[in-house]
Parts: C-alpha cells; structure tokens; sequence
C-alpha cells in the first residue's frame, strides 16, 4: 500500500545556511548576530540583515552607525563572493569584528524562507527587521516599483516594432540544476538582459547589492545553460537619471558612479556588459541590434 499521498510534499529547497556574528570590541569575545547567510547546491544564495537599527542605537549611541555599516559591508562581501562562484565554507567575512558560525542545512520553499528559518533560530536582536526601515524607503518597495515600471516601459517599447517579443520579457530558466527558476528581465535569441534603476539616493548601497545579484544570475546563465554557445550577448541595462536633475547633488552622482564602474568591472570579468540607460527607448534599439534587427 502506497502511503506516500497521506504525507505532505518535502518543501522544494534546500540550502546551506549559517549566522554571521559581530563582535563590536575585538578579541573580548562578546559576540551577537547581525546577519543570516545561505547558498543552495545550484549556487544561488542570499544573505539577510538580522538585527535592528533602534537595538543597536540603544546599545552603541552615535556608534550605533558603525555596526550596522559593518553587518551590510558583511551582507555585500557575501555577494560578491558568490559572484566569484565561491561556496558558503569557504568564504571568509570582511573583518576581524565578524565570524561566521556553524554552517547547517535547512529545507523551506525559497532562500527567503530558509533565511527566516535562520534569523528566527540564532538572532535574539532581530525582531521584525522589515519594521525597521526608513519610512522613505518604503521597505524596497518603491525602488522595486521603479524597476518593474522600467521593464514595463521597455516591453512596451519593443511590442510597439516587434509584437512577438513581448513574450520574452520576463521569463524563468533553471541556470543551475536543483535551483529554483530564476527571473530574467530579457531572454531572447541573441541576448539575455536584466534591468533595474541605479538611482543616487538613500537606498544606493540596496541598488549596488540587487544589481550584483542580477549580474550573477546572467553569468549562471552564460556558464551553465548557454555553456555551449547560444546567445552572444548577456547584459545588464540600468536606467539612470540625467546629470541634470535637481534633485541630486554633485557628490550623490559621484557615488552612484562609483557604484557603476564597480559594476562594470564585475561585468568585465565574467564578459558581461552593463550599460547606463537613459530612456526605455535606447534599451530596445539595444535589443534590436543585438537580435540583428534594423532600428532605422
């Protein structure tokens, strides 16, 4: 007798997680968690902060800055390791402040749930972290709106030439065999492209971190699906606003720049191009060249 139905389904993920500690005064042992980092057999990983702003602010005062800098310098060095095609034992946190601790294997319906799992398990100082963000930043939301407002204006844009390629925005592939589906802005014939918006504002450093992510998800495309030839171009397209407008000053766009000549070199080493866009207009002539069709 088959007893399997009566049972539910194993959760589809599965991932190597582990907590991040920071020890604010080096070599006292006095040590609490700040971040919660995975990496799932396929390669893709993610990393969450686990503490909250106002803890930290009530513990450190005006130190309280330097903390939490160092949990997202933590979170971002994560990143790029994974970028670098590193697993999760063998990276090694930023400072002599951070250590990583015992690495476990968890099973949940995404990395985000895993990530959950791993916050709820080792952070007493978490809390509802979401809770804490600026009100400005709208909890990512509003960056997240502006970016899916750019694809949009991009498909539409293409749709308005090529009708047919509407269907290619947006897609899912498996890039890694036992990961789960990810989302590629643009997959075409000739090119596979992701987007977002390199806005200089207050959530920058949020912008930085996606971008990579996005960077990665095309190298994984490039390396293990379309390893044997396919498509000649994978790149990322970021919408950025003109030098001139007023609501940035000289030195916001300087860090921005930054931002993306870091990019650009990411990109570089793993023959991937990451392009400034202006309009949604001059991302969809750079999909018609690249899928060899006349913009004339």
């Amino acid at each position: 007798m088959d007893l399997k139905h009566m049972f539910p389904s194993p959760p589809s993920v599965s991932a190597e997680w582990a907590p991040v500690y920071i020890e604010p005064l080096h070599g006292s042992g006095e040590r609490f968690v700040v971040a919660v980092v995975c990496r799932d057999d396929g390669g893709r990983g993610e990393a969450k902060l686990a503490v909250r702003a106002s803890v930290l602010k009530c513990m450190y005062g005006e130190q309280a800055g330097y903390v939490l800098g160092l949990a997202e310098l933590t979170i971002e060095s994560f990143h790029d390791h994974l970028m670098s095609g590193g697993n999760i034992c063998t990276w090694v946190p930023p400072s002599k402040n951070c250590h990583m601790g015992v690495i476990r294997v968890a099973y949940g319906e995404s990395l985000d749930s895993i990530l959950n799992q791993g916050v709820r398990l080792t952070a007493s100082l978490a809390g509802d972290v979401s809770m804490e963000l600026p009100a400005q930043e709208g909890n990512g939301e509003v960056s997240a709106m502006q970016v899916d407002r750019f694809v949009q204006q991009v498909k539409a844009t293409v749709k308005l030439r090529v009708q047919d390629f509407e269907s290619r925005f947006n897609r899912t592939v498996v890039v890694r065999q036992g990961a789960e589906p990810t989302s590629i802005g643009y997959l075409g014939v000739q090119i596979a492209a992701n987007f977002d918006v390199l806005i200089p504002d207050y959530s920058l450093t949020k912008k930085r971190t996606r971008a990579k992510a996005k960077l990665l998800d095309l190298q994984a495309l490039k390396d293990q699906v379309d390893l044997a030839g396919g498509r000649h171009a994978y790149e990322l397209m970021l919408w950025v606003p003109p030098q001139s407008s007023p609501l940035y000053s000289e030195a916001d766009f300087r860090k921005s720049e930054s931002v993306f000549v870091e990019l650009q070199e990411i990109g570089d080493k793993h023959s991937l191009r990451v392009e400034k866009m202006d309009s949604p207009e001059q991302a969809a002539r750079r999909i018609f060249s690249a899928e060899g069709i006349g913009t004339g």
